[in-house]
């Protein structure tokens, strides 16, 4: 079977846990890289304004020195020299020979700033060689680099914790919503939450449990008039086959007559079980004698059973005292056993069924007849589908199926209490 493109999709989106994760990396990483441009900015505005007070000063200084003693040398250290155009034009590179007043950043010579002023009608250049500002620039944008590498870890992993954190509530109510009941019932998940976007989802889960409990009790209620109004007509039918049973019946039509009878018990039986799965769990348990129970539904089904051929052997000798009570709906059990040994005896064939009750539940096995293979459709399949969604809710266990074995039937009434015995005097 071929998936959905849209399933497909939702196969290969991540967790949201990553998504998170991956989200405030990314944006760690955003303003990681904002927070470096910015600083590389303002350093190389700061080194800017920086060498250009120094330049100005150097010249201020020089003007005045120049004042007081005409014949001051301009500075020529290793990281500042000074020209004057009138004497040193041939020593002064081309590029600051035309250079305007003001300072300025050298293009062709990295790390260079130059500063052009007019003193008493002659003008000097003043150079300064940055050099090791730039190289402290780059170990700068190297460390910002880091910075940058770093931050959107940290985001990473600070989302990632914040997402197992910021989740775990959600996986509570997760848990509390696994932990219902398959019935529908009144659930009270928004109290345990604060009034926020999670406390509206408890909200809305439990807005929609009492909106199934409600078309539940509505479901019941339909199902329970239904139950009477098919009811009704199988008891004037009986009724009717009562009246001819007790009327002088001719031989040849004493055989359709029973076979009426048992259409009808087998119709009000499947009924039954039908309106008992549809209405849901079991009412109320009773303490119920489970072999007699078993007795019962085998009575019921003789003269079924002697009209296909089959010889019903009950086993239940070791049921002597209280050990064969059990805790249970008694509709249930009934409608449940009735669907086994009516299953059991379509497909026993020419051949005998033994029915054993023990202390864990009730066997219904085949003896020399033919029913080895799988209950297949009609209202043998109808009646054992029926008694596995009956033993489902009852809690007990259908062995064998589906498909079923028809050859050996089990059922186990698992998790069920006995009935406590009374205390002796």
């Amino acid at each position: 079977m071929r998936s959905s493109p849209r399933a497909r999709a939702r196969s290969r989106r991540l967790p949201l846990r990553v998504r998170l994760g991956l989200s405030f990396g990314a944006a760690g990483f955003v303003f990681s890289l904002l927070f470096a441009v910015s600083v590389f900015a303002i350093a190389e505005r700061y080194e800017h304004i920086l060498i250009a007070e120094v330049l100005r000063a150097e010249a201020d200084q020089f003007r005045e020195r120049l004042g007081v003693e005409p014949a001051t040398t301009l500075p020529s250290g290793p990281h500042l020299r000074g020209y004057r155009l009138a004497g040193d034009g041939d020593a002064l590179p081309a590029a600051l020979r035309t250079l305007p007043d003001g300072v300025h950043e050298i293009g062709d010579d990295d790390g260079v700033h130059a500063a052009a002023f007019e003193i008493d009608g002659e003008r000097f250049v003043f150079v300064i060689d940055t050099g090791e500002i730039d190289a402290l620039e780059r170990f700068l944008w190297r460390i910002l680099a880091v910075i940058v590498v770093i931050g959107a870890g940290l985001s990473a992993a600070l989302g990632a914790w914040m997402a197992a954190t910021g989740l775990r509530p959600l996986q509570r109510l997760v848990e509390a919503v696994d932990a219902l009941l398959p019935q529908p019932a009144v659930t009270r998940l928004a109290e345990r939450e604060a009034d926020d976007e999670l406390g509206r989802l408890a909200a809305a889960i439990d807005r929609y449990q009492r909106r199934l409990l409600d078309a539940d009790q509505q479901q019941r209620r339909f199902f329970a008039e239904a139950s009477h109004a098919l009811r009704t007509p199988i008891a004037v039918v009986r009724g009717a086959l009562e009246l001819l049973h007790d009327d002088e019946v001719p031989a040849s039509q004493r055989r359709p007559l029973a076979r009426i009878d048992r259409a009808v018990d087998e119709l009000a039986a499947l009924l039954q079980s039908l309106l008992l799965v549809a209405r849901g769990a079991p009412a109320a348990a009773e303490n119920v004698d489970l072999p007699a129970l078993i007795g019962e539904a085998v009575d019921a089904h003789r003269s079924y059973a002697a009209s296909r051929g089959v010889r019903l052997e009950l086993d239940v000798a070791d049921a002597g005292g209280e050990g064969g009570a059990v805790l249970v709906d008694r509709a249930w059990a009934a409608a449940l056993l009735a669907c086994l040994v009516r299953a059991a005896i379509d497909a026993a064939g020419n051949g005998e069924l033994r029915i054993r009750w023990h202390a864990g539940g009730v066997e219904i096995e085949a003896g020399d007849g033919d029913a080895s293979g799988a209950a297949a459709g009609g209202d043998r399949g109808l009646a054992l589908q029926l008694a596995a969604r009956l033993a489902a809710g009852l809690g007990w266990r259908l062995n064998g199926g589906p498909p079923f074995r028809l050859d050996r039937l089990r059922v186990d009434h698992v998790g069920v209490e006995p009935r406590p015995t009374a205390p002796a005097g």
